[in-house]
């Protein structure tokens, strides 16, 4: 009788284990599948993240950079509108003092981010090609191929330092709402990222989030 239970008992202890790993898969499925979703979600579906995608809900829900890979899709500026439109006619490069459109490439490409370029020239007006204003991607070292990648790097450089400053003015301005030398910054701007994925994105997905689609 003893050992008859006892065969009972593992029989049972198969069937849960066997339950358990077609439980742990189908959550495992799911989650491949939530995973999935958030990053194919279009600009069209982003009322759905509202509370989270934007400064104001980034930092009231208290939430880590999402990056590349989480459910909020970045959204920054152009290089048109660092040139010449938007972010020019709103102030935004005042508002990141420490990179200018003079700023040489060599010096912002430096440090760890050499490993990148090692015989850059010109400025980044160069390198984001503000042509009406006398920069030229010709003068930045680079071939006409790379120079796309180079442009979207170093606007994405720009967003991402925009979303920093307008994060500490967040923080520390007082009342939990951005100065008023932020009010042109669109309410659906988003670029919490790092500077490491960036420069290890393509430019075509780099391209995508300086969409300048608002």
């Amino acid at each position: 009788m003893v050992h008859k239970n006892d065969t009972s008992a593992s029989k049972d202890n198969e069937v849960k284990s066997d339950d358990s790993v077609k439980t742990a898969g189908r959550r495992g499925f799911f989650k491949k599948a939530v995973a999935g979703s958030a990053l194919i979600a279009t600009v069209s579906s982003r009322p759905v993240w509202a509370g989270q995608c934007s400064l104001s809900g980034n930092l009231s829900n208290n939430t880590s950079s999402q990056g590349m890979t989480g459910p909020c899709l970045l959204l920054g500026y152009s290089g048109g509108a660092w040139s010449n439109g938007h972010a020019m006619n709103n102030g935004f490069w005042a508002l990141i003092p420490a990179i200018t459109k003079d700023t040489k490439l060599s010096d912002l490409y430096s440090g760890s981010l050499g490993m990148y370029y090692s015989n850059l020239s010109g400025t980044v007006g160069d390198a984001i090609n503000d042509k009406k204003n006398g920069y030229s991607k010709a003068n930045t070292g680079v071939t006409n191929r790379e120079s796309g990648l180079l442009k979207q790097r170093t606007v994405a450089i720009l967003n991402l330092q925009l979303w920093e400053a307008a994060k500490k003015d967040f923080l520390f301005g007082g009342n939990n709402q951005l100065s008023p030398q932020f009010n042109g910054l669109h309410a659906n701007f988003y670029f919490d990222t790092t500077i490491s994925e960036i420069m290890t994105q393509t430019q075509s997905w780099l391209e995508d989030a300086n969409r300048d689609k608002f």
